[in-house]
Formats: structure tokens, sequence, C-alpha cells
């Protein structure tokens, strides 16, 4: 996907001064504030999805709703590196696997909400773009793409999303 988001060129000059560290995230981007023109790219794991991930290994059929993640956390973390000056891409799912749905109650409007909770009105932009859910391959997901550098590929994230937005993206993939 970031070949579709930024000229390759741009992703070259950052890459060539590249820092790849194995230490706790929110440590390291606390560390680097100073650094300038860096940009961090974060894959957290989505929302309502973190038990899936190999740091908890609960049943999807069994645990309640609340995250495991700090999701406020990495949006306060990604705040500061764009008022450093410095640039992020990070990744999250805007909609809700059809196993949160039928064991939690959890909707899409989850997703989305907590998501325009913490990134829109912030000075970001973003992407939504398609992709097949990996618990069950015939259900496909809606992932965002959210940065705080300028790209003619994304979209300013001055407004919510909406589910209606969401829902468009779902229904393109069951038309092809």
């Amino acid at each position: 996907w970031a070949r579709n988001l930024f000229p390759l060129d741009d992703i070259h000059s950052f890459l060539k001064r590249a820092n790849i560290s194995c230490k706790d995230a929110f440590e390291f981007m606390d560390e680097h504030l100073s650094d300038t023109d860096s940009l961090y790219y974060v894959d957290s794991p989505y929302f309502f999805s973190e038990d899936f991930y190999d740091h908890c290994q609960a049943n999807p059929t069994t645990i309640d709703s609340k995250e495991l993640f700090p999701h406020e956390k990495l949006a306060d973390a990604l705040h500061r590196i764009h008022m450093s000056g410095n640039y992020f891409v990070a990744s999250n799912r805007v909609t809700v696997s059809d196993t949160r749905k039928k064991y939690h109650g959890l909707q899409n409007k989850d997703a989305i909400d907590k998501t325009n909770q913490l990134y829109s009105k912030k000075g970001y932009y973003y992407q939504l773009h398609l992709f097949k859910d990996k618990e069950n391959k015939n259900e496909s997901q809606v992932e965002i793409i959210i940065s705080n550098y300028k790209s003619s590929k994304l979209k300013p994230y001055n407004q919510d999303i909406t589910e209606a937005e969401v829902n468009t993206i779902i229904n393109s993939d069951n038309l092809q």
C-alpha cells in the first residue's frame, strides 16, 4: 500500500537513514522526538483485535471487548511526533470482524468512532482501503492509513469518517 501513498523517492530518502530498533515503541518514540525529519511507521494491533497477537493468547470467543493495547497512549505519542515536526504513518482497521460482531456485540461504528475520537481534526491525512480478513478470507475489512505527511493520495482528516464512507468501500468490493 505504501507505494500507492508516497512516491518511492520520498520513501527511499527516509529509509537511507533508517533506525531499526527492538525496544518499547513508546520509549523509542520519546527518545527520538528531538530528531529532525524522521518518519515513524507504526503498525499497532487493530482496535478490538488485540488478543489475536502473540502477547495475549485469549480465546476470541470468551474475551470481553475491552482493549488490551493502549491506543490512546499511541495517539498521544503520534501527536507528539507531529508537534515535533517529524512524520508518522500509522494503520488501523475501521471495521469489526464477524467474530467480534457475533460474540461481543461490536459493530463497525465502534471502530469508526474510536478512530475519529483519536485522530480526526488534528491536522492529519488518511486513506481507507479494502483488504481480506485473516480470520475469514471471505470477509472484507477496511483499513485506515493515517499520517501527518501530506500526500496527494491522502485526504485531509478534518472531519469524521462516516459509516456510509466505510460501507461504500465495502460495497465496492461486493460489486466486483
